[in-house]
């Protein structure tokens, strides 16, 4: 929807680690908006890219959750977040290389058991806070298409500039 610059920075750091939770719902809201106004077709339901158990208990939510529990309201779509799992603790993708980025997410993701017959022919959209190499949207992405979902789109808050 942006893209990254200072401003979406400091407002996704702010998500992210000061439990700045409200504008999570409000990056939501807003790419509800730019669903609609984009046209961009028809969905089943919406998956927020999961964190890690551990990043979660620590941080106490997920970000790219609340962003799509909103944007669910907003374009009256369901949300799963418990369809994805992200079953290998990976390093922060900001702290690697364009290289490692890809090698960190091998295996990173998994189709929660309990939801296979649920993605099956379906049209899936992932959503995140932000996209810099794809690595994370494709990894999830992946599993996904490897379980039947028949169509994976994505929307994430920020690109990185230049992509």
């Amino acid at each position: 929807m942006f893209v990254y610059n200072e401003f979406i920075k400091k407002s996704l750091f702010g998500l992210k680690f000061f439990k700045h939770t409200w504008i999570g719902h409000e990056y939501g809201k807003l790419l509800g908006e730019y669903y609609i106004n984009q046209d961009l077709g028809e969905i089943d339901f919406i998956v927020p890219v999961p964190l890690h158990k551990f990043r979660n208990l620590e941080r106490g939510y997920n970000q790219a959750e609340i962003i799509a529990n909103s944007l669910g309201t907003s374009i009256e779509k369901p949300m799963i977040s418990q369809c994805l799992k992200r079953n290998k603790n990976t390093k922060p993708q900001k702290d690697l290389s364009d290289k490692q980025r890809p090698l960190n997410m091998l295996k990173a993701f998994k189709v929660n058991n309990k939801y296979i017959n649920v993605i099956k022919n379906k049209k899936i959209l992932l959503v995140d806070d932000i996209y810099t190499t794809g690595s994370t949207i494709d990894g999830c992405a992946k599993v996904l298409i490897d379980s039947g979902a028949s169509e994976v789109y994505f929307l994430t808050v920020a690109i990185g500039d230049g992509l």
